[in-house]
């Protein structure tokens, strides 16, 4: 009596694909970057806020979509309203007299709309 080994048939095992690591490097360097500029040149107060918001914004990249792409229209769509509003506001705040923060946190920096980079 011969035995019949049934064998199931290979599955394909689909492997998530891995981020490539090169614009998650880039991206944390300017993150420094602009943290290490910040802290030198903006008020400290203000300097501290946009640090930790720069750093938890790039953990929640790392978390999320660099890790699990999406890939819709919808999304880059809303990222560049996003991107659009922020231009406005910022737009806003530096013909608005933004430089006032200084006086609002009582920073001993200072701060002009007239400061060369």
């Amino acid at each position: 009596m011969a035995s019949t080994v049934q064998r199931a048939a290979p599955r394909s095992v689909e492997s998530k694909p891995r981020p490539e690591k090169l614009s998650g490097v880039i991206v944390g360097v300017l993150v420094i970057g602009f943290s290490g500029w910040a802290l030198t040149t903006l008020p400290i107060q203000p300097a501290i806020i946009l640090t930790a918001a720069g750093a938890l914004t790039y953990l929640g990249w790392i978390f999320t979509t660099y890790t699990h792409p999406v890939k819709s229209r919808k999304v880059i769509a809303t990222y560049l309203i996003a991107v659009a509003f922020q231009l406005i506001h910022m737009a806003e705040e530096y013909t608005g007299g933004f430089p006032q923060i200084v006086d609002l946190f009582d920073s001993p920096r200072d701060w002009s709309n007239s400061r060369s980079c």
